[in-house]
């Protein structure tokens, strides 16, 4: 089933329990306090710097490589992210035979005060794909100039009504291909 043919309520139903699931993940590993309302009305963080700077900063578009936790074994996919500088992030997934990516994602991103990154997507799984459904994951990982590596907690949920699996075990790494967002 496809994410668009899910009921509406249950899609935004499902869209904020992982919001809530995120922001829990977020605070979970931050030790540094909330800098996220700074950041959001200022865009610097408690210490003053811009959010956008350093090492950590994923701004751009990446060459990203996923791997799937199932029970036959990994289920690996090269996506496109691009990481937009107002903290929107977009998934472009696997292209099909005619060379058009096969599904795309949205989501959101936040470079954290200790050098780490954290970000939200949703997406759907192809029918026949390891986990068809409705993909909800939160990534938490590091950027080091040009280069990313995340572990990540997804939910799939699909039907009516509406069955989650989970949680999903999932990895990344990628490599920017351009600075551009």
């Amino acid at each position: 089933m496809s994410h668009s043919a899910l009921h509406p309520s249950r899609r935004h139903r499902g869209a904020r329990r992982a919001a809530s699931l995120f922001l829990v993940a977020t605070a979970a590993i931050s030790t540094a306090g909330t800098a996220q309302a700074d950041i959001a009305q200022t865009g610097t963080t408690q210490t003053g710097t811009d959010s956008h700077s350093g090492t950590n900063d994923p701004t751009g578009t990446w060459d990203v490589t996923v791997t799937v936790d199932t029970p036959q074994g990994p289920s690996v996919a090269d996506d496109v992210f691009v990481f937009a500088a107002d903290h929107q992030l977009h998934m472009d997934g696997p292209p099909g035979p005619d060379g058009v990516p096969q599904f795309g994602g949205d989501g959101f991103w936040e470079s954290r005060p200790d050098g780490s990154l954290s970000f939200y997507i949703t997406h759907p799984f192809l029918d026949g794909g390891p986990y068809p459904g409705a993909v909800q994951a939160v990534h938490i990982g590091t950027v080091h100039g040009n280069h990313l590596s995340t572990s990540a907690v997804a939910f799939v949920s699909a039907g009516s009504p509406v069955s989650l699996q989970g949680p999903i075990e999932v990895s990344s790494t990628g490599t920017r291909v351009s600075t551009a967002g």
